[in-house]
């Protein structure tokens, strides 16, 4: 192995082609190279070296047996110096062929020129590892793509190099940019770093990863408050302390600082800190560039002390310290620089004429934390390029030479296509340096792994978190993982404070758009909406109320009426005890049917109405039931039902004594038809049969169903449909027309007979029913929650008025006046003074003898000239009948009836 002055040189039978930045660029454009970089310079080409003899140790497995070399070149992180150095090796592409017709060069006297056997050696390249700027790296790319080299860089990143038609011969084994801003916005996210500033240098790498940062920014919901550039050939200190005096003014919100640089322009701006002092506490937000590198914050720990960073996945190779530290400026002569490196690392000197004093070289020296030596996380990129080569140049020569044990002509040092050799790097897949799956993305890029960084004084740079990306079939998700107590070890970088509960945000605008805020409160019954960064207050529909944190609408609990509510309880109550008095009742009619009270009243009539009235007093739990389809249904045919089965009997009852006791005196030799029980039964059938047809057409036209209701703003009451509006009162206007005609008759039977004489109990009847209906109406109309209880205790009140109105008279005498249950007293009449023989005249000249006599249920036989009392029986299908009639003269001259009208 020997070295020359401008490249190392590392022998071997098929050499890869390796660019790194052993020097800084030159101090501010003044020179080309400066200083000697330590960590991506002296420990990327030991890294180099140390893959290549890691390689050539061991027998690879499908390849015969041969050596791997290198010859690397220093970039000085300058695309022109690298250029410069790359020329080199286009030179001696140029003189691959040995012919003088392909040489472009002669000598003076017409000889070719010779190759030095040093660079003749380039001849044997089949790639180039580097460089690392992302600029040198694409210049590079640029020029060995005309002569089919493929290139793998270890630490270029800018996204612009995953343009695989721009730089076909170019591949990287470290993620790109595009997704290191989405980790970098991840981060900020996770520990509410919202508001920030940013300095970022003018090169390719700086200015493309700002634009990518601040092209999806807002997805993260994040906003910069400062934008500082650092123009990196700008002479001096001068604009890096301007940029620290920015980001320190008080009228700052931000606290957090993305640091968007290389680690030499890095260091420059920490320098300035430590120069300009930091009058507030800032957190240092670094990216690959800088992150995990010692020689940055070594001389700057309390500036950069709890600075985080987001790095390409960490891993530091095993057995890499060790080579490292054995490593001694006289005994590896394969790196021309570590002599270099040496003197700077522990700034000393090998010159001569110091050999006596202190400041000598110690070369028995030994490198180690103790002097600032700490390797860097990323050289395992390195090793994965230089094994990208390896497992490449194995399955091409399994597909082109067989199973030979020599490199056929095709793979021979020198004759190894760079456009097939792209093509099964494209496709690598194995198990990298730090054990986990090696691939490219798109062929071009590294897995998408990083690793979050934490600098602290006393622990250095250690990993505290991870970003990484999964390809899936449509989407990429995205996984970080950040130690739980990370989030707690600093304060929140924001502009303006959450809003609170059912708060919007009324965005100020200007650089902090979506991150600066005043918070205005929604209403009660408001919940907040948002599209995008615009939000309002949108009231929720009726039925629905804000979660609790009025997010949402969610739908209330249904209000409605069942079993359980105490006034559903006393309505039940009620009625129970209704239908008990009603079945009692009932007992009673049934134990005196034959009395005369009682067949007086018509008993198929009496037990049609009792019914009835017993029929509204279960509907009540009908009623009070849940709306359903089925409970509805019923409900709205009760509701009109229960008033026509009321009101139907009690009609046909008034009508029919109305016509046996005609007010009028020609009504008296009329014959009085349909009187008889099976004609009554059958006029209340066809007049229940109208409310029932008016029920049915009801039903069929509006299906009977639940709804909701919304009396107020707080209200989700659950009510049958139909029982909402006034369309309830449909089926009621047929009812209320039978109780009309049960008051006008009630009125106008008011002078029948005591037994026959229902007058004031059905007029009361009728009034209290009137009062009833008048305070209902409003009740129901006004209160939608005790609708049901309304419409419940309506009916069996009615119910129960009827049967206290009408039927309590006859059980009062039939238990505890049994005396007047006879026949003389159910034909008596309080106001009756005479009855005339001759005349028919009764009392007040109603003609009752003649009415009576022309009825089938009551004929009287009052026979003229009479001495006697003579007890005349007539027995009929309904009422027996006892009268006692006094004959008396008559008084003609006072007599408002004629001879001939009282034969007749």
């Amino acid at each position: 192995m020997t070295s020359c002055s401008n490249f190392a040189n590392y022998t071997g039978d098929i050499l890869l082609i390796a660019f790194f930045p052993v020097h800084e660029s030159g101090l501010y454009g003044r020179q080309l190279c400066g200083a000697v970089a330590e960590e991506d310079g002296i420990q990327m080409l030991e890294a180099f070296h140390f893959t290549l003899d890691e390689i050539n140790r061991k027998e690879l497995p499908g390849l015969p047996k041969f050596s791997l070399g290198g010859i690397a070149f220093d970039s000085c992180s300058s695309d022109a110096h690298a250029l410069e150095q790359g020329m080199n090796v286009i030179r001696i592409l140029m003189t691959k062929d040995d012919t003088s017709d392909s040489i472009p060069y002669v000598c003076h006297n017409d000889t070719k020129p010779i190759l030095k056997s040093d660079m003749k050696a380039l001849q044997r390249m089949i790639g180039v590892v580097g460089a690392s700027s992302s600029g040198v790296t694409m210049a590079l790319a640029n020029m060995f793509r005309v002569f089919n080299i493929p290139q793998i860089s270890p630490q270029s990143t800018s996204s612009d190099i995953s343009n695989v038609v721009r730089f076909p011969y170019l591949a990287r084994t470290v993620p790109s940019d595009s997704i290191q801003v989405n980790a970098i916005l991840s981060l900020l996210r996770k520990m509410k770093w919202t508001f920030v500033s940013i300095v970022y240098e003018n090169s390719n790498y700086g200015t493309r990863g700002f634009y990518e940062l601040s092209g999806i920014a807002a997805l993260y919901d994040v906003c910069f408050e400062k934008v500082l550039q650092v123009r990196v050939n700008q002479p001096g200190l001068r604009q890096y302390k301007a940029i620290i005096s920015a980001l320190t003014d008080n009228k700052n919100k931000a606290k957090a600082v993305i640091v968007y640089l290389d680690y030499t322009n890095a260091d420059y701006l920490f320098e300035a800190a430590d120069q300009v002092g930091l009058n507030k506490t800032i957190y240092w937000l670094g990216v690959d560039g800088w992150a995990g590198r010692m020689s940055v914050v070594k001389k700057h720990k309390e500036i950069v002390n709890n600075a985080l960073a987001i790095q390409p996945y960490a891993f530091r190779i095993p057995n890499f310290d060790e080579y490292f530290q054995s490593l001694k400026p006289f005994n590896n002569t394969r790196n021309p620089w570590f002599k270099q490196y040496w003197e700077y690392h522990f700034n000393c000197s090998f010159n001569d004429e110091n050999r006596n004093s202190d400041n000598y070289c110690d070369e028995n020296a030994i490198i180690g934390p103790e002097n600032g030596y700490e390797q860097i996380p990323s050289l395992h990129y390195v090793y994965d390029a230089v094994q990208v080569f390896v497992d490449s140049l194995s399955r091409m020569y399994k597909d082109i030479c067989g199973s030979t044990n020599e490199f056929c002509s095709e793979l021979r040092p020198g004759n190894i296509s760079g456009s097939t050799l792209i093509k099964y790097i494209r496709n690598s897949t194995f198990t990298g340096i730090s054990g986990v799956p090696f691939y490219f993305q798109g062929g071009i890029d590294g897995p998408p792994r990083y690793s979050v960084l934490r600098y602290t004084v006393d622990d250095s740079w250690h990993k505290v978190g991870v970003y990484t990306q999964v390809e899936g079939e449509y989407t990429n998700q995205t996984f970080l993982q950040v130690d739980e107590d990370i989030p707690t070890l600093y304060n929140s970088s924001i502009c303006s404070e959450d809003c609170g509960v059912g708060e919007i945000r009324k965005f100020s605008g200007g650089i902090g758009l979506a991150c600066c805020w005043s918070c205005i409160k929604c209403p009660v019954w408001s919940r907040v909406f948002s599209i995008g960064f615009q939000e309002s207050c949108v009231d929720c529909p009726n039925g629905t109320k804000p979660d609790d944190e009025q997010k949402s609408c969610i739908a209330m609990e249904p209000q409605y009426i069942d079993y359980t509510h105490p006034v559903a309880i006393a309505s039940l109550v009620v009625s129970s005890i209704g239908l008990l008095i009603i079945i009692l009742v009932g007992i009673v009619m049934f134990r005196f049917r034959d009395t005369p009270v009682i067949k007086a009243s018509s008993r198929e009539l009496s037990a049609l109405l009792l019914g009835a009235c017993a029929f509204c007093c279960i509907s009540s739990f009908i009623f009070l039931a849940k709306p359903s389809r089925g409970t509805c249904g019923a409900s709205r045919f009760l509701v009109g039902f229960c008033y026509a089965a009321l009101y139907a009997p009690i009609l046909t009852k008034t009508n029919r004594v109305y016509r046996l006791f005609p007010t009028e005196p020609k009504q008296v030799t009329k014959k009085t038809k349909l009187t008889s029980p099976k004609s009554q039964m059958f006029i209340v059938l066809c007049l229940l049969s109208i409310e029932v047809f008016v029920l049915i057409s009801w039903l069929v036209a509006l299906q009977p169903t639940s709804t909701f209701v919304y009396p107020s703003r707080d209200s989700n009451i659950l009510i049958c449909k139909g029982l909402a509006n006034t369309s309830f009162l449909v089926p009621l206007i047929y009812p209320l027309l039978l109780m009309l005609a049960c008051t006008y008759y009630a009125i106008r039977t008011r002078k029948t007979p005591d037994g026959f004489n229902e007058t004031k109990f059905i007029a009361f009847t009728s009034y209290s029913t009137w009062v009833i209906w008048v305070a209902f109406l409003p009740t129901f109309f006004v209160f939608y929650t005790i609708r049901p209880i309304a419409i419940s205790l309506s009916v069996t009140v009615n119910a129960l008025i009827a049967v206290s109105c009408i039927f309590a008279p006859k059980v009062y005498i039939c238990i505890f006046r049994p005396h007047k249950n006879t026949r003389e007293a159910v034909m008596s009449r309080r106001t009756m003074s005479v009855i005339s023989a001759g005349s028919g005249v009764v009392g007040e000249g109603r003609p009752y003898a003649h009415s009576m006599a022309s009825l089938p249920e009551i004929n009287l036989d009052i026979r003229k000239n009479s001495t006697e009392r003579e007890p005349i029986r007539n027995r009929t299908d309904s009422v027996e009948t006892y009268v006692n009639v006094k004959p008396i003269a008559p008084k003609r001259r006072k007599s408002k009836i004629s001879d001939s009208e009282t034969k007749a």
